[in-house]
């Protein structure tokens, strides 16, 4: 995985906009390709990264929506928050020559709010690079308050011929009943498995 816990670009506490890794900028965002690793399908090409010195968090309320300084990291002191200026996803993708099976492990967490009980939920999805984002298969919902981060795994067989696989995760709906406040996301582990199974021995030659 590139830039699982969004350690990069690093920066002092509270919350900045970066580019996303697709070398377009926008308005809101000028360092080009300033997440490694990560592209957003926001039109402005903006991911929102939070840090906060690890320490105390403010937390009690869940009704009431978070700001920066409130929030530890799931790992590392960095993390992104997906609603930046507009409801998005954020995805990478993984060349896969032949079928394997991707286990994917992340931390979601919601912002607070006054909707929902004060959840934000999220989706995960994967499928063929090629396809968009609404096309990709959902494999687990993410669905939490601020009051902690959850941790969730789930897993993905590639099928045969689809040498690019992308996964994403895509906002769906926040506490704070707006698109530009919710569903915060660290450490993001993509895990392929490509060991060979027989059922028996197999004697390799390695003259």
């Amino acid at each position: 995985t590139n830039n699982p816990s969004f350690e990069t670009p690093n920066f002092t506490d509270g919350s900045t906009m970066h580019c996303d890794n697709s070398g377009l900028t926008s308005n809101h965002c000028s360092d080009q390709n300033g997440v490694p690793g990560w592209i957003t399908t926001a039109t402005d090409h903006t991911i929102e990264v939070w840090r906060k010195t690890p320490g105390s968090e403010s937390v009690a309320s869940t009704s009431t929506v978070g700001i920066p300084g409130d929030f530890n990291a799931a790992a590392g002191n960095q993390f992104i928050e997906l609603n930046a200026y507009e409801v998005a996803a954020v995805y990478q993708d993984f060349n896969t020559p032949y079928p394997t099976t991707f286990t994917v492990r992340f931390s979601h967490r919601g912002r607070g709010g006054p909707n929902n009980n004060g959840k934000d939920v999220c989706v995960v999805y994967a499928g063929s690079a090629s396809a968009s984002i609404t096309a990709l298969t959902g494999l687990l919902t993410a669905t939490d308050t601020k009051s902690a981060w959850g941790t969730y795994t789930t897993t993905y067989n590639v099928p045969p011929g689809q040498t690019v696989t992308r996964f994403a995760f895509g906002a769906i709906t926040s506490a704070s009943g707006g698109v530009g406040a919710g569903n915060f996301l660290d450490d993001i582990q993509f895990t392929a498995n490509n060991s060979i199974n027989g059922t028996g021995q197999i004697a390799l030659s390695c003259t």
